[in-house]
């Protein structure tokens, strides 16, 4: 095994560590958008579970979701949201 193999295998596990990661924080922002107890602002759930950009946040919500975070926490309140889409991983 040369030193390129292992840059290369560090930076696939690096890769995959933020990518669940990244996957792990939407799935709390759902959680906390879908609780009627919790009525912080969207901006602030995006930035208490790790987002700097609120753009990104928006653009990785909708693409992990299917909805807006906005859209997202008006039909999980409602209970309207489908059950094959939008539930956060347990």
């Amino acid at each position: 095994m040369n030193v390129n193999d292992v840059d290369a295998g560090f930076l696939l596990d690096l890769a995959r560590h933020r990518l669940l990661q990244g996957l792990a924080r939407l799935d709390e922002a759902g959680r906390r958008l879908s609780d009627p107890s919790l009525s912080a602002r969207i901006t602030d759930i995006a930035y208490d579970v790790g987002f700097d950009d609120l753009s990104y946040f928006s653009r990785s919500f909708r693409r992990k979701f299917g909805v807006s975070a906005r859209e997202y926490r008006h039909s999980a309140l409602r209970g309207t949201l489908p059950l094959w889409r939008g539930r956060p991983s347990s």
